[in-house]
């Protein structure tokens, strides 16, 4: 059978199902509704018509039921492309999280590194107003005028324990025979100063002695328990609850002449570098207070040590500020350039920690020598903290000068330095 307008199975028999629904529904049969809608509808067999090359007119064509018709390429592998579809659509969110994750995981390295450079920077910042309080604080004692050793020494415990804040600061000095270490005066931080007395004895404590003789500074974070200090707990440490020392040695003429002894009193302390090279430059100036017969020598020698850097004797920031604007004024009056430059020794740190801070000092200052060597009278080489120079180049003509010193300086610092038969690269 080729096909034609039949009667549709399908409507026939949902138009006699709704009928029996409404009469089992309780309507009479009387009420029901007749049904004059055709239930005739266009069928026809998709092979024959192909079969006799047959072509249904349009208005047909729309509404028949074709039988027979072969599936098409989608609705043959509908399944398998679906499942594809979801399979992508899940691949690509599958991406997108990861995407958002690692955006997201990235997105907390760079806030966390960010976060870690701006707290090295405000670190730094912090070390930096640090280290001028210091200088600042040097030049304050430098222009102390005294007639007496004693207000001498007060007044440099002062300056020692309100800058770096220890609760007691305390000068002690040998007797003759060096016997017995007696303090001469200390400074309480909040109370002011006392010329309270106190004495120890060589034949009580060896060691301690002993590494006040050698000449070293004494940088004790936890004094109870280290091994040159530990001796003086019962006795001195203890009843004065001392945690952690700094002492300096005080030389004259070449000879140990007692210590500034920094007491804490608190949790136990780590004495940073910047705070030993302050407490090692207020000893040196209380070893000047000798010098009371020559006063203006020592006004003058305190006056150098408050704008140089008491390590290696070059210009510090404050003097490094002065002699920067003095170039400035003198490149515009000779119409000439000034250079800038500021570099620190890559290696210094590992240096330090592999060797010590004795090796570590020596390379500072050979380091310091090296550049005395290769710049001008007219140049200022500055250290201004830790393995940090500054250097004021003048008088160049051209940018390519600048370059020739500065490329110099570079290959001047590549070689090794020979420091207690190392050979080290900074």
């Amino acid at each position: 059978i080729l096909g034609g307008h039949v009667t549709d199975g399908d409507k026939q028999g949902q138009q006699a199902g709704q009928l029996a629904q409404a009469y089992f529904a309780g309507q009479s049969i009387s009420t029901l509704t007749t049904i004059i809608d055709p239930i005739n509808s266009y069928v026809f067999d998709y092979q024959l018509l192909e079969k006799y090359k047959l072509t249904l007119p349009e208005q047909i064509k729309s509404v028949a039921n074709i039988l027979n018709k072969p599936t098409s390429w989608y609705e043959r592998f509908r399944t398998i492309i679906v499942s594809l579809c979801v399979a992508l659509i899940f691949t690509i969110i599958l991406i997108l999280v990861s995407f958002v994750w690692t955006l997201s995981r990235k997105n907390k390295e760079i806030l966390s590194r960010t976060q870690l450079i701006e707290s090295k920077e405000q670190l730094e910042i912090e070390r930096l107003q640090k280290v001028e309080t210091y200088q600042e604080a040097l030049v304050e004692l430098s222009r102390g005028n005294f007639e007496c050793l004693d207000d001498e020494f007060g007044y440099a415990a002062k300056i020692s324990a309100e800058t770096l804040g220890i609760k007691q600061v305390g000068i002690w000095l040998y007797n003759n025979d060096h016997t017995d270490i007696v303090r001469q005066t200390i400074y309480v931080l909040g109370s002011g100063q006392q010329n309270v007395s106190a004495t120890l004895h060589r034949v009580d404590f060896p060691t301690y002695f002993d590494a006040v003789d050698s000449g070293c500074s004494l940088a004790i974070d936890n004094a109870s328990i280290d091994p040159i200090t530990a001796e003086l707990n019962e006795v001195y440490l203890a009843p004065n609850n001392i945690t952690s020392m700094l002492d300096v040695p005080i030389f004259y003429q070449g000879q140990c002449m007692g210590v500034v002894c920094h007491e804490h009193i608190g949790d136990p302390r780590n004495w940073t570098p910047d705070e030993q090279e302050f407490a090692y430059a207020v000893a040196k100036n209380v070893s000047l207070s000798f010098e009371i017969s020559k006063r203006k020598e020592i006004e003058a020698v305190l006056e150098h040590q408050a704008y140089h850097d008491a390590l290696t004797n070059l210009p510090n920031r404050t003097l490094l500020i002065d002699r920067l604007d003095q170039a400035i004024l003198q490149a515009s009056r000779e119409r000439s350039l000034v250079a800038i430059l500021f570099f620190d020794l890559d290696n210094f740190k590992m240096i330090n920690d592999s060797f010590g801070h004795v090796v570590g000092d020596k390379v500072l200052i050979k380091v310091s020598q090296l550049l005395r060597a290769k710049f001008r009278e007219m140049d200022t080489i500055a250290r201004i903290g830790g393995d940090e120079f500054v250097m004021i180049l003048g008088a160049f003509k051209n940018v390519n000068q600048m370059t020739a010193m500065t490329s110099s300086i570079y290959d001047m610092l590549q070689s090794a330095i020979d420091i207690d038969g190392h050979q080290l690269y900074v």
